[in-house]
């Protein structure tokens, strides 16, 4: 089936697309249908949180400066401010990067240091938000 893949996200013609392209059967009209709607309400509620999260006063500021480190945008931000709560919690920032899952800890002996895997027992979603940043 051929189609614009720049313009498909565009509603005008994802509704041109399937009233009039022959090659879609007339009975998954109605699943695309339905998948292309639940698509657009979840982004309209996407949107709604984030604009929601973005005007509390303390968390602008977090994430604001979390958005200095680099590959860190607003919802990586708003992931991390939410989830690891107050950072005065942590006495060193190496207890912070424990606790997000980003770094094992390191053993060294005569000179030679190795790190170990990464715990499971850190908090998975600040890990997940970001292994899943474009590198």
């Amino acid at each position: 089936m051929s189609y614009n893949q720049q313009k498909l996200h565009k509603v005008g013609y994802f509704q041109e697309l399937l009233a009039t392209n022959p090659d879609i059967d007339a009975r998954l009209r109605p699943l695309l249908q339905l998948c292309r709607q639940t698509l657009v309400r979840l982004r309209k509620m996407e949107g709604a949180l984030v604009r929601s999260l973005e005007r509390d006063p303390l968390l602008v500021e977090r994430v604001e400066r979390l958005m200095t480190i680099p590959a860190v945008g607003p919802i990586t931000g708003l992931t991390w401010a939410l989830e690891v709560g107050a950072v005065k919690r942590f006495s060193s920032s190496k207890k912070a990067i424990r606790y997000c899952g980003l770094c094992g800890a390191e053993k060294s002996s005569a000179g030679i240091r190795k790190r170990t895997p990464i715990s499971k027992q850190s908090n998975r979603i600040c890990k997940r938000c970001w292994w899943r940043q474009p590198r």
